[in-house]
């Protein structure tokens, strides 16, 4: 990619940033719940589209998909508090370990993508993006306003500083053969500026946090939280890059100019958000 190219895909990543962050701030501090869980029900609903397209799923592979995606979220309209928590843990539980799952068969790559035909792929992309849906709604009825921003910063930051520390001083690939353009020094850069904005974004927000009113939340409870969700948040990452490898495909959609589609742009969050979700209600 040439410099003028570079500037422009630039140009329109901070663009779609800047429409995206308000309309972020009125999903999470103006809306009701219910909106959020509609609204992120819609959007993760476009990211199984292009999970389903990654898959090579057929019509009534997709219309299966989907009707997965839905089951996961029942309760929408029907349950007080949008969510029974008795459902979500073991649901939450179980994608964390299917992420575990994800971090094995990324380190395996690409011998492991053999064992991802296409149903497999398919199912686990609606389970893995139900699993996200669900995070959102129960941080949100939680009170969890200010959580989901702090982790949006942790992830976006931890995204940004990598490419950008990548470009600068990037030479030991992290994943060759996942994804060629990710380095050691740019991931390690992105977890580093992650933890100085997660640690200062933590330290000041975190007596408006609800599930941390009860909880010692100091300066290196806030730096190791940052560490390992931005951690997280890079598995994700790989993750989506192994699923669109395997489909021989760049870019999972064009939704978001400058940062491609839904999985391009949440990909980060598809693990991190059930892991905080859980936590919450372990510990609340």
């Amino acid at each position: 990619m040439g410099i003028k190219a570079m500037r422009s895909n630039l140009r329109l990543r901070v663009l779609t940033a800047l429409i995206a962050l308000p309309l972020t701030l009125v999903l999470l501090f103006v809306l009701p719940t219910t909106w959020l869980a509609v609204l992120v029900l819609a959007l993760l609903g476009i990211g199984l589209i292009e999970w389903g397209r990654l898959s090579e799923a057929g019509t009534l592979m997709s219309v299966l998909l989907w009707l997965i995606y839905l089951l996961l979220g029942p309760a929408v309209f029907n349950l007080p508090g949008l969510v029974d928590v008795d459902i979500s843990s073991p649901l939450l539980i179980a994608s964390l370990m299917c992420w575990c799952v994800a971090a094995v068969m990324v380190a395996c790559f690409p011998a492991s993508g053999r064992i991802l035909p296409p149903v497999v792929r398919g199912i686990l992309g609606a389970f893995l993006l139900g699993s996200a849906w669900l995070g959102f709604t129960l941080l949100k009825a939680s009170g969890g306003e200010w959580l989901i921003v702090w982790l949006l910063l942790v992830v976006w930051v931890a995204d940004s500083a990598a490419y950008f520390g990548g470009r600068a001083w990037g030479s030991i690939k992290l994943a060759p053969k996942v994804s060629p353009g990710k380095t050691i020094e740019g991931a390690v850069t992105g977890i580093l500026s992650a933890a100085v904005v997660g640690t200062v974004a933590g330290t000041w927000a975190g007596a408006s946090i609800p599930f941390f009113s009860n909880f010692e939340h100091g300066v290196v409870f806030w730096i190791l939280a940052s560490l390992g969700f931005s951690l997280l948040s890079i598995l994700g990452d790989l993750f989506v890059s192994l699923v669109k490898r395997v489909a021989n495909t760049k870019d999972s959609g064009g939704l978001f100019p400058g940062h491609g589609g839904v999985l391009d742009r949440l990909d980060s969050l598809l693990p991190t958000v059930p892991l905080l979700a859980l936590l919450v209600q372990l510990t609340s």
